[in-house]
């Protein structure tokens, strides 16, 4: 879904539901986004609209290009062409208002395009980006004579020359292994690709996004570090220690704990057909990991499988990072902090107690949030009386 921005006169049908599913009415969508303290974030539920059709665009983008990849599928279909009334999932709004990826539509929406494959997302600076670029071919032209270009950051990084004749299939064209830049803080970096014709001609382009991250220095921070709010857990936040607890399927929460874990395998919160949107508060520690109020391909090895839950409203300033349901619905937390004894507390559901070794966004994000936990930053409001 990708949610459309709204005119100050809202249309006929934004107080009905379809089939009685309430998470499909749009009425209130504005008081939810206050309510919910998404004003912290976006300047306005239209600017999160957009943040939404970007998702919707990396959402389509990707699953077409799985589909092209698969040589044995030989169509598909988009649905739908525009939203209807409370369907947000259309290439146009239901006004017919072209969406914020209008532009970029052609690169995947052709006979021919460019399809830029990664096994992952997140690279250290020091390793270097393997990346395998398909050609997907249904034009009527047999091509050949093709030269393969790459632009890391709009800067020219390489080419390829295209030799073979490549008539109407999917064509591995070139396998690339691409130095990664040596940042000094997490960067996402836009890498595209353009095919160019024996006249010089654009047959097709493309671009994947990866994040590069500098390497860390190994710590050993103040804080504990656990899966579960037992007793010795418990007794650190008493006596005024810090304390950061993934939750997982191992997980042990105190019975009177002010919130609740829900799986992701629960009705609606799964995002199955209305999806949700995943965010990131616009503060520390996320600005130091160059994430930009929404999250995705990123979290590829750590998606959360648990959610927190059930947390009133008044107390979402103290959620970091967390999810909503179609319009802005089962407002749901990923990351939460709060006061515990005499000591915080950060409830972390990303994927991340078996992960952080492996990953580079699970290793630096464990990082930036032992650095946060620990500084005058931290100041939840929430509390859990011990």
């Amino acid at each position: 879904w990708g949610l459309p921005v709204l005119p100050d006169d809202k249309p006929k049908w934004f107080d009905r539901m379809f089939l009685d599913d309430w998470i499909t009415l749009p009425q209130g969508v504005e008081k939810r986004f206050a309510d919910f303290k998404y004003d912290r974030i976006f300047k306005s539920f239209n600017e999160l609209a957009k943040y939404s059709q970007m998702n919707q665009f990396s959402s389509l983008k990707y699953e077409i290009e799985r589909i092209r990849l698969a040589d044995e599928i030989k169509g598909y279909v988009i649905t739908e062409f525009t939203d209807i009334n409370w369907e947000c999932n259309g290439l146009l709004d239901m006004w017919r208002n072209p969406k914020i990826f209008h532009d970029e539509l052609s690169m995947i929406q052709n006979p021919d395009i460019i399809i830029p494959f990664v096994e992952k997302y997140n690279y250290w600076n020091t390793e270097a980006i393997d990346i395998q670029i398909y050609f997907s071919h249904y034009g009527y032209k047999t091509l050949s004579d093709l030269k393969l270009e790459w632009f890391v950051d709009g800067e020219k990084n390489g080419e390829h020359r295209v030799s073979r004749s490549i008539k109407h299939n999917l064509e591995l064209v070139h396998s690339l292994k691409l130095e990664s830049p040596k940042v000094n803080s997490p960067k996402k970096i836009r890498i595209r690709f353009k095919l160019i014709g024996m006249n010089n001609d654009s047959i097709a382009e493309n671009y994947i996004e990866v994040f590069v991250y500098p390497q860390i220095v190994n710590k050993k921070p103040d804080i504990h570090i656990t899966n579960s709010l037992d007793e010795f857990s418990i007794n650190k936040l008493n006596e005024g220690g810090n304390v950061i607890c993934f939750i997982d399927s191992a997980s042990v929460v105190p019975n009177d704990f002010p919130f609740n874990i829900t799986s992701r395998n629960e009705d609606w919160y799964d995002g199955n057909w209305a999806t949700n949107l995943n965010w990131v508060a616009d503060t520390k520690p996320f600005k130091e990991m160059g994430l930009n109020k929404i999250i995705n391909f990123e979290i590829d090895k750590v998606i959360p499988n648990y959610i927190i839950t059930d947390i009133p409203n008044e107390n979402f300033d103290d959620v970091l990072s967390g999810m909503f349901v179609a319009w802005l619905y089962l407002n749901s937390g990923y990351i939460v902090q709060m006061s515990a004894g005499d000591g915080k507390l950060l409830l972390v559901t990303f994927d991340m107690y078996k992960n952080y070794d492996s990953d580079p966004f699970a290793a630096t994000l464990l990082n930036k949030l032992s650095d946060y936990i620990n500084s005058d930053l931290c100041k939840p409001k929430s509390q859990w009386k011990l």
